[in-house]
């Protein structure tokens, strides 16, 4: 007998698309969570922690400006929230490329740094 488990739900599956549409429409103040969640077919929960994270990561122009600007989103190019690791993260995006800039910069001015030293 073979052990292939089929859902017979959908309960958990989210549209993204839908998505990204809802945290548009609540970062323009076209609508509010409440309503972009009734309106979308989305939690109200579920709204709030996408938007949670997303403010966590980067600021609400620059995520609309991204959202806005790519129409089909890449592997690359996922939004933070589908990250799974994103919740233990210690620096945010922001963070990580001033850090990753400075250790470049140091390697250049032949200051080089061993793995110690970058983690302090």
């Amino acid at each position: 007998m073979p052990r292939i488990y089929i859902k017979k739900t959908n309960r958990t599956s989210i549209d993204e698309q839908e998505v990204k549409k809802a945290i548009i429409d609540i970062f323009n103040n076209v609508k509010s969570i409440k309503g972009a969640s009734e309106f979308y077919n989305i939690k109200r929960q579920t709204l709030q922690s996408r938007i949670k994270k997303i403010t966590a990561v980067t600021t609400k122009e620059d995520w609309l400006k991204n959202a806005e600007d790519s129409g089909q989103e890449s592997e690359e190019e996922k939004p933070s929230f589908a990250n799974k690791y994103a919740a233990r993260q210690v620096f945010n995006v922001m963070e990580e490329q001033k850090l990753a800039e400075y250790i470049k910069n140091c390697f250049e001015l032949h200051y080089g740094m061993n793995y110690k030293q970058i983690q302090e």
